[in-house]
């Protein structure tokens, strides 16, 4: 099975490129997001692993405990102090939030919604200590609170193989980036690589796969990217798929916009085309696949014979596939489901 991935930048990639050779292994996504969208794990799930989610916002932990059986949800803030902390939540549920006021403050001048709320913090050691095993890979994500999570390592003897740290915060860069190679140097790592956007750090104990960093995500990883901002890819495909299937319900309700086709039969080899793309999304195979079709009585029968055709059945459960991994629904939605059940 080729390697899905669904991050933003491609870091999955790069930590599946250094850790393939597993198995099914475990990770620990903090400040994990939604399930699907910029997601750095579900490439991994999705190839057998399983592994810890942190997450303070209510709704995305909602998100992820719907979607990811078998994975685990902190959900919560990671902290040096114990008890609550306050968050603040960026534009509903965007990748933004933070627990730093400051950075909450520039997003704030720079437009963007912001609302604080008030969420259960843990540490990082108690996340660690809870592993049933091997960690191999840690991605910390958490706008600015980096060094705070660093420091609530405590003396956790847990050492994940690989740590993926996003280090990009605003004009703060270089002294973020400095200061976490300097805790993570404390504690056994090396940093291997940045990609623009997160450091990369290699533990000691793994120094033997050394050679598998330095070259960004490319075609010989052999992957599939659904990634780049907001799953962009998968989005549009899975909105064509179900814009096709709510096309054929149309056609077979009798709700189709009858002036918008040729009156009578289809005559010309370009209504046939137009019909094939217009339910089956493709080309038809050949001008001998179109022949029959030019006995039907008008264009519109023609688009019915396609919608209750075996292919499209095909074509309608590829649809329900892809919203089903994607997950359409907000996480609020999802959270207000699982509270009714």
């Amino acid at each position: 099975m080729r390697f899905e991935a669904f991050s933003q930048n491609l870091e999955d990639v790069l930590l599946w490129r250094v850790l393939r050779d597993v198995g099914a292994g475990f990770y620990i996504d903090v400040g994990a997001a939604h399930p699907v969208q910029d997601s750095v794990s579900l490439g991994f799930y999705r190839q057998g692993w399983r592994g810890f989610h942190v997450e303070p916002l209510p709704e995305m932990a909602a998100a992820l405990r719907a979607a990811r059986p078998g994975d685990r949800v902190f959900e919560a803030a990671l902290s040096t102090r114990p008890g609550t902390v306050t968050f603040h939540r960026i534009d509903g549920t965007s990748g933004l939030s933070t627990g730093r006021a400051d950075v909450a403050a520039a997003h704030s001048a720079a437009g963007h919604a912001s609302e604080t709320l008030t969420v259960p913090a843990l540490s990082l050691a108690e996340v660690l200590d809870a592993a049933p095993g091997e960690v191999h890979w840690l991605k910390i994500d958490v706008e600015g609170m980096e060094q705070e999570v660093l420091e609530s390592w405590g003396s956790s003897p847990v050492r994940p193989w690989v740590v993926a740290i996003e280090t990009t915060v605003h004009s703060e860069a270089a002294v973020t980036e400095n200061e976490v190679e300097r805790q993570l140097g404390a504690l056994g790592y090396r940093a291997m690589q940045f990609d623009g956007l997160n450091r990369f750090f290699l533990h000691q104990d793994h120094a033997d796969r050394a050679g598998r960093f330095g070259l960004a995500a490319n075609v010989f990883d052999d992957f599939i990217w659904y990634g780049g901002g907001a799953s962009v890819a998968l989005s549009r495909l899975a909105a064509r798929a179900t814009g096709l299937a709510s096309l054929a319900q149309m056609a077979l309700t009798g709700r189709l916009p009858e002036e918008a086709a040729p009156a009578g039969a289809p005559r010309t080899e370009a209504e046939i085309r137009t019909a094939y793309r217009l339910v089956l999304g493709r080309e038809p195979e050949s001008l001998a696949a179109m022949q029959p079709h030019f006995a039907q009585p008008d264009f519109w029968s023609l688009v019915r014979t396609f919608a209750t055709s075996a292919e499209f059945d095909v074509i309608g459960q590829q649809a329900r596939d892809l919203a089903a991994l994607l997950d359409f629904r907000s996480p609020s939605e999802i959270a207000r489901t699982q509270a009714a059940d």
